[in-house]
């Protein structure tokens, strides 16, 4: 039935702009029920306490509306209505007004402050907001304990506290008496669980692997410690991305993490754990796209020639300090791989020629560096990979000639190996690089003068940023052409016998370091 009266305005993403003013007519739309202002550029004004008189409003979305400075407490608390309030990168709370603002919302199901700064910690009486489903705190300053009896709440959709440093907490202990934890029996609709850069300890329990509803895991960068405790659940599991990276677990990975058949992301890196681990079990995880164990010093991961995995499967391997010896056969089907880390492993091997046919469409940073590389199976003139940024195969043995990176390269580094010769000038058409690093090599011959050349043109590095030749056997004279990159930040030239003025860009702007003669140069150009 009509009755004449505004009870619902979407206004999001409108492109306003301007203050919003307490005589606003807004305000008297006595009947709004459903109010969404966000998207908009409200000028880094505050907002108006006057919000307090819509009174009927069930839904109030204020978020990304570039509103500044304190939020009206008094007069967003009078919405003892709301089921849902967003309020999310506008402003701040005063010390004590967090308990406040929800403490009479007793139909409050979705609370979203991310970015709000709150300086203060979650009050407990959130965990008698029964008919929650989201609560998003991300990036708010929460200080001290979480309460973990919100854990509890039996209609809990979505839990976002990531970034918020001083927040600790643990899980729920197993329920007295039962030997069902309570974390299964009252998070049966838990679909989403980010936990990032936390200071939450404590051990990660089983229970929480079997959530039959969660899809999203990250309890990345906290304290936790313990085995990873993965058994004993149903292969009906819906889990998609389980990040448990930067942790203090210990002991192995199991072979049941293999059960997770839906996971497409796993990250377990930079945490303790150790023993063997067959590569054989992400055979089976046939979603599986994006894999990360970097940083268990204590793993060692076996079957790496095995073939088994399916071609085109993964985008990205992280396997940086895994006691690696060997090339990852697998990897030869891998053709829409984008990213490969294998640093810091143990790999003797030359780099083989099928690693070249390896994502030549797609690969976009490989890093090789600190292994006992010493060579290419087949040198090439330069590097076929059509998409690449990233390339990192310092402090490895490489020797012989120096290869040329792909055109798109943004970052290339080389530094510490025992690579001759000269510089070829086909770097010069790198005209994206922004970091060069031959350090520490034993290169011999000029700089190339078309490095600095101008006017600039398609065959000039002129995004170069950083440049480092030092400890290489270069000679001739210093190329004043170096001048003309305008973006150079960094530049190193020292141990190699180079003569000639420094150039006069770098003596005017930058700070120098010379050694016992002007042929050690190292120079930091301050922009």
């Amino acid at each position: 039935m009509a009755t004449g009266y505004v009870i619902s305005l979407d206004l999001s993403d409108s492109w306003l702009h301007g203050s919003l003013r307490s005589n606003s007519s807004l305000f008297s739309l006595l009947h709004l029920q459903k109010l969404n202002l966000a998207f908009n550029n409200f000028n880094y004004c505050p907002i108006p306490s006057e919000f307090g008189q819509l009174s009927r409003l069930t839904h109030l979305n204020l978020s990304n509306s570039m509103f500044y400075g304190h939020i009206p407490i008094s007069g967003i608390s009078r919405l003892t209505n709301l089921i849902s309030l967003y309020l999310s990168f506008n402003g701040y709370m005063k010390e004590g007004e967090f308990g406040r603002l929800t403490q009479n919302m007793t139909n409050l199901r979705q609370l979203y402050l991310d970015s709000v700064q709150i300086d203060s910690p979650v009050p407990t009486h959130f965990a008698n907001l029964s008919s929650l489903t989201h609560l998003s705190f991300q990036g708010c300053n929460l200080l001290g304990e979480f309460p973990n009896d919100i854990f509890n709440l039996p209609n809990l959709q979505f839990i976002q506290l990531s970034v918020n440093n001083n927040l600790s907490g643990s899980f729920p202990e197993f329920r007295s008496g039962s030997s069902i934890p309570s974390i299964i029996s009252n998070l049966m609709f838990l679909e989403w669980l980010d936990l990032l850069d936390n200071s939450f300890t404590e051990v990660i329990p089983g229970s929480l692997f079997k959530l039959p509803s969660l899809t999203y895991l990250s309890l990345e960068n906290n304290q936790f410690t313990g085995y990873l405790d993965i058994q004993n659940f149903s292969n009906s599991s819906q889990l998609k991305s389980l990040i448990l990276s930067g942790n203090n677990l210990t002991g192995h990975i199991p072979s049941s993490v293999s059960k997770f058949t839906m996971l497409s992301y796993l990250n377990i890196g930079s945490n303790d754990l150790s023993g063997k681990l067959n590569f054989g079990i992400f055979s089976e995880m046939s979603s599986l796209s994006v894999l990360d164990l970097s940083n268990n010093r204590g793993l060692f991961i076996t079957n790496l020639s095995m073939t088994s995995i399916p071609p085109s499967r993964f985008q990205g391997i992280y396997l940086s300090s895994c006691n690696i010896k060997e090339f990852l056969v697998f990897l030869k089907t891998q053709g829409e791989l984008e990213e490969l880390d294998l640093s810091n492993n143990n790999i003797r091997d030359p780099i083989l020629k099928w690693l070249l046919n390896v994502g030549t469409e797609t690969l976009n940073n490989l890093n090789l560096s600190h292994n006992f590389i010493r060579s290419w199976e087949k040198t090439p003139l330069i590097l076929p990979w059509k998409a690449m940024n990233t390339l990192d195969l310092h402090s490895n043995m490489l020797h012989g000639s120096l290869i040329v990176p792909s055109m798109s390269t943004t970052y290339f580094s080389i530094s510490g190996n025992s690579l001759v010769g000269r510089i070829d000038p086909l770097f010069c058409k790198l005209r994206d690089l922004g970091y060069l690093d031959l350090s520490s090599n034993k290169l011999s011959g000029t700089i190339p003068q078309c490095l600095g050349r101008i006017p600039s043109s398609l065959g000039n590095l002129i995004e170069l940023e950083s440049l480092d030749l030092s400890n290489n056997e270069l000679s001739g004279e210093i190329p004043q052409q170096l001048t003309g990159l305008t973006f150079l930040g960094y530049l190193n030239l020292s141990n190699n016998q180079l003569t000639g003025p420094i150039p006069p860009q770098a003596k005017k702007q930058g700070s120098l370091e010379l050694g016992d003669d002007a042929s050690c140069l190292r120079v930091t150009i301050t922009q």
